[in-house]
């Protein structure tokens, strides 16, 4: 067995873990600016990507994916507000479904990026203040064009982007357990590796040994 095959493997798994313990290193040192950056992409995609007459592929893919993790509360459903790049279906699309709305797993109660303000005179509808009825009260469901009331009253008022911090922030062990494990594995390929590259190289020098002979 050849002795570069386990060195190659050691080098290759030291390269993944340094490149993993630097994203990490970054992503901490510099996660006030990409929590500054994400927040302004988010504002961004409301305000040019949103279309409220023809969705584009991405709402089609998120519209999609909202409806794989509807949830029923009864005679109600709780509320997604825009997370991502896409919008929301328009009003027109969704007047066959009084009462449903689109949940995600966690429950977000949320409007906008930082808040129901975000959706103010946007592309879809400039000079307007409206939201998507996504963004609506569920005490509200059953009113028609509710995004349209010009009531705040009646929409969620915090940010979506504050509500998945907090989701993240509070489930930060669950990323510990995962980063361990994948610890675990790299340890144990570094050691498995090594101990290869060892074993290679005892049967090498013992089979060279064996082979001389000191008479000649």
């Amino acid at each position: 067995m050849s002795r570069s095959f386990p060195v190659q493997y050691f080098s290759l798994v030291i390269f993944m873990f340094l490149f993993e313990f630097l994203i990490a290193t970054l992503a901490f040192v510099f996660r006030e600016n990409l929590g500054h950056v994400l927040r302004e992409e988010l504002k961004t995609g409301i305000e040019l990507h949103y279309n409220a007459t023809h969705p584009n592929s991405l709402d089609s893919i998120w519209t999609h994916i909202h409806e794989e993790v509807r949830v029923s509360l009864g005679q109600s459903f709780l509320v997604l507000s825009y997370v991502g790049k896409t919008g929301y279906r328009s009003p027109e699309s969704r007047q066959d479904e009084t009462g449903i709305f689109v949940h995600m797993p966690i429950g977000f109660h949320c409007c906008g990026v930082s808040g129901y303000e975000d959706w103010y005179d946007i592309s879809a509808w400039k000079g307007q203040r409206f939201v998507p009825d996504s963004c609506c009260d569920i005490k509200f469901s059953n009113i028609t064009d509710c995004g349209r009331s010009h009531n705040p009253d009646m929409w969620y008022t915090k940010g979506c982007a504050e509500q998945v911090q907090m989701w993240f922030v509070e489930r930060l062990h669950i990323v510990g357990i995962v980063g361990l494990v994948v610890a675990f594995i790299q340890l144990f390929g570094l050691i498995s590796s090594m101990l290869l590259f060892c074993t290679v190289r005892h049967k090498r020098s013992s089979h060279t040994y064996k082979s001389y002979d000191p008479t000649t």
